[in-house]
């Protein structure tokens, strides 16, 4: 495990990944995941999908915007309908995802203050410094630097 992250840390492939994470963002990927293994059950069924039927309940009760049924509610055509939807939800959020996490962060913070905890509210505090100042750099440092081992 540890080789593979420092494979990903030096890295050098340009990509969006994953969206930075903020409440809202990661439950409509949460919902995505969902969707994705309720999809992957319609086209091959589980022998025992228990655990799928209580990862259903538990989003559903968790969600008030969007009931989410029970998989074998569903058909094929509104599970793809679904996870289309979802989809362009997340395109939607990936221009303005950094504002949302830096304020969840933010809050974090403020949380950790008050709780008198002023190491995590520091740890926190350096995070959003990092991130403020490795945007800034990043694309510069991406394109004139030397690649790792990659042409």
């Amino acid at each position: 495990m540890e080789f593979m992250r420092c494979a990903e840390s030096k890295c050098k492939m340009k990509c969006a990944g994953k969206l930075p994470c903020s409440p809202k963002v990661s439950f409509w990927f949460k919902r995505l995941q969902l969707f994705d293994r309720i999809r992957k059950h319609k086209v091959n069924p589980l022998p025992d999908p228990r655990n799928l039927f209580r990862a259903c309940t538990r989003l559903s009760r968790d969600c008030t915007q969007m009931q989410i049924l029970q998989p074998q509610e569903y058909t094929l055509a509104e599970v793809d309908a679904r996870i289309l939807s979802i989809k362009n939800q997340i395109e939607l959020l990936k221009p303005i995802t950094p504002e949302p996490r830096t304020a969840h962060i933010s809050s974090k913070r403020d949380e950790a203050l008050e709780a008198g905890n002023k190491k995590k509210a520091q740890e926190l505090t350096n995070m959003l410094e990092r991130e403020e100042l490795g945007g800034c750099y990043r694309e510069i440092k991406m394109t004139t630097s030397k690649g790792r081992g990659r042409k």
